[in-house]
């Protein structure tokens, strides 16, 4: 089987729950989809600001910025989720104001109206995992399963939930991302999470890795430039 990835590929059994780890998810509009939730996302979609329609979603890139995302209902137009880079690896997920979601940090604005921090997804480099954090809800955890270093870059969404009765907290399968051909993830949501918080992670994870991918070849032409200047022509 060779190296394996620490994290488990998830199973059937996984998919057959349905969860409730969110209050108040992005997902308004309609009901939490009951049965399992699938769509398939471009790899780089926001930093080669691709516009999208995913099963009732939109993904529209901002024109001029490619620090901005947005997730709108197709249906309505109403807008979701805005996605945005505050810093190197550190985006935010925002929503516009109002009476519902009173409370939460003022973080900017978009088309005139006032941008709250819903979720902030960050990376730790060292163990390459990715993390979403809900002001006031669950955290979610991204990492790489199944094969390590060769086939597929698969990776699985989890997100730490409440035990009763116990001080530690289990980490639920929220839903798993398999490599497809054409630079495609393939997202398998599970009953009762938020379509919108996993498509919202797949695209940050995906800016986060190209902001990453970006920095070090700006670092090795920084290195290249200085041997030059060393070694002479």
């Amino acid at each position: 089987m060779g190296l394996q990835h620490s994290t488990p590929v998830p199973t059937d059994q996984d998919f057959s729950v349905r969860h409730h780890p969110l209050k108040k998810p992005l997902y308004t509009t309609r009901q939490l989809p009951p049965l399992e939730y699938s769509f398939s996302v471009p790899k780089k979609a926001w930093s080669q600001g691709v516009s999208l329609d995913i099963v009732g979603l939109t993904v529209v890139p901002v024109k001029g910025n490619n620090k901005q995302c947005i997730i709108k209902d197709t249906q309505t137009g109403t807008v979701l989720a805005v996605l945005q880079v505050q810093r190197y690896q550190h985006i935010q997920i925002c929503t516009l104001a109002n009476e519902s979601a009173s409370g939460r940090r003022v973080v900017g604005e978009y088309d005139g109206k006032l941008l709250l921090e819903y979720a902030t997804v960050t990376e730790n480099q060292h163990i390459a995992r990715h993390f979403l954090s809900v002001e006031g809800g669950p955290c979610y955890k991204m990492a790489k399963c199944g094969s390590k270093f060769f086939g597929p870059e698969d990776a699985v969404i989890h997100y730490a939930q409440d035990t009763s009765g116990s001080p530690k907290k289990k980490m639920v399968c929220a839903a798993y991302l398999t490599e497809e051909p054409r630079k495609m993830w393939g997202c398998r949501v599970a009953p009762g999470i938020d379509p919108v918080i996993v498509l919202a992670f797949v695209l940050c994870s995906d800016k986060l890795q190209v902001m990453f991918n970006e920095l070090l070849v700006q670092k090795s032409g920084i290195m290249s430039y200085k041997v030059k200047n060393v070694l002479g022509p």
